[in-house]
């Protein structure tokens, strides 16, 4: 199971909002299983990158996004930790974030006025003053070094 799961996950931004709705509905029910959820946390580590790298050009939702279920193992400091030594999860969320920076910068100053980045509705939800597609990559970020650190 754990090695399909990577894929899966990274396809997730591409299917229907009914179908993703679906998928994420079946991952919740099974992650009450300690072994899948442990295989969802390493394939969620495994799919990260690449995830959040279609996310932050626009990609996908977080309304609707399988990676809403990390909060069922990155609040938990012992998956974190075995994370962290086993599959790189420290590296693998901060250059996420690096490269969502990078993407940001360059499309703001880019010539390009159809950039995503460049238009002010894009980076503010309009309720906390903060772009969706930042915190989708922040918040996993925040609770790995909160989990990590303590």
């Amino acid at each position: 199971v754990s090695g399909r799961l990577p894929p899966m996950l990274r396809c997730n931004l591409f299917l229907p909002r009914r179908i993703a709705s679906a998928w994420n509905s079946l991952l919740l029910t099974l992650v009450a299983a300690p072994s899948f959820k442990g295989a969802l946390a390493g394939a969620y580590v495994d799919a990260y990158s690449d995830v959040a790298s279609e996310y932050a050009r626009g990609i996908g939702s977080h309304h609707w996004s399988s990676y809403a279920l990390s909060v069922q193992f990155l609040n938990r400091a012992s998956y974190v930790k075995e994370l962290a030594r086993e599959k790189r999860l420290m590296e693998t969320v901060v250059g996420a974030f690096l490269d969502m920076l990078r993407l940001a910068a360059k499309e703001i100053h880019s010539d390009s006025s159809s950039s995503d980045w460049s238009k002010t509705e894009s980076l503010n939800d309009g309720k906390t003053g903060h772009s969706p597609r930042i915190q989708y990559i922040v918040n996993p970020l925040h609770t790995v070094l909160t989990q990590y650190i303590y």
